[in-house]
């Protein structure tokens, strides 16, 4: 019996140490992408090399958007599963009731990437990415502990559930466990992704203040194909985040919001 509990003792020390000294190199391995972020916007990442974007002649109606977008759908459109193209043809592209800020809800992923963010590790393997202004101020927590994905009937929620691991030098995060969501593809142009939706984050800093940020979209209810793009960003500490502002200035309230989406011309005969 003493022996037993010795050993149960020694497992117990052994399994602490561990997690202490993942820990200790999660917290190293952070260090260099802490800070504030914000967008670089000059560059885009698609097919394998990065080119000059501009927003507004990329996603312009001449191409099928609205003069926003974080993908040009000219180039999506060919990852497109036939049901995509049914909802474009059900919705199009600008449709506003469809989309989830006027619920109060944050931009979804991956459209919340490109704002800017903030990273702060906390302790026991969790770190946290808190989003900037078009987000409402999103805190988004990312597991770095080694789990595997929940898999309880109880577990899809609207961000879904992140979990991060270091890959030689690059943060990689993969999300799953969404809800639908009609904005979860692309909340400029109204493009939907299902609960099969996950997203893979490679973050890879190229100097101390300048990192890449490849992203992979999965989900083959709405995509043939994973879908792989990418956006820059720099370091900016003087950059004033959301949650450093006053509260009073930050919050949504779904009453306005209801209002703001009333006056938006109803293009359906009916209620």
């Amino acid at each position: 019996m003493i022996r037993r509990t010795i050993l149960l003792l020694a497992a117990t020390l052994i399994v602490a140490g561990n997690l202490a000294a993942q820990d200790k190199t999660n917290f190293e391995h952070l260090q260099p992408f802490m800070g504030h972020w914000i967008k670089d916007g000059r560059m885009m990442f698609w097919e394998g090399q990065w080119y000059p974007f501009d927003q507004r002649t990329a996603c312009s109606p001449a191409v099928g958007g609205d003069s926003r977008c974080s993908i040009p759908l000219d180039k999506m459109r060919p990852f497109f599963h036939p049901r995509m193209l049914a909802w474009q043809q059900f919705a199009g592209l600008t449709d506003e009731r469809l989309s989830g800020m006027f619920e109060c809800a944050p931009t979804p992923l991956p459209s919340l990437l490109e704002d800017g963010w903030t990273l702060r590790p906390l302790s026991e393997g969790l770190m946290r990415l808190e989003y900037g202004w078009t987000s409402g101020g999103w805190i988004r927590p990312v597991y770095v502990d080694g789990r595997k994905p929940s898999t309880e009937y109880n577990r899809f929620t609207y961000m879904g559930e992140a979990i991060g691991r270091f890959e030689g030098d690059d943060l990689v995060i993969e999300t799953t466990n969404f809800t639908f969501d009609t904005d979860g593809l692309d909340d400029h142009l109204h493009l939907p992704s299902s609960m099969r939706k996950k997203i893979t984050e490679r973050y890879k800093l190229t100097a101390p203040d300048k990192l890449d940020l490849i992203i992979t979209q999965e989900d083959s209810l709405f995509l043939k194909k994973p879908l792989t793009w990418g956006i820059q960003f720099k370091k900016d500490e003087k950059q004033t985040t959301i949650h450093e502002l006053p509260a009073e200035i930050t919050p949504c309230d779904p009453v306005t919001a209801h209002l703001e989406v009333e006056l938006a011309k109803d293009k359906y005969k009916g209620k």
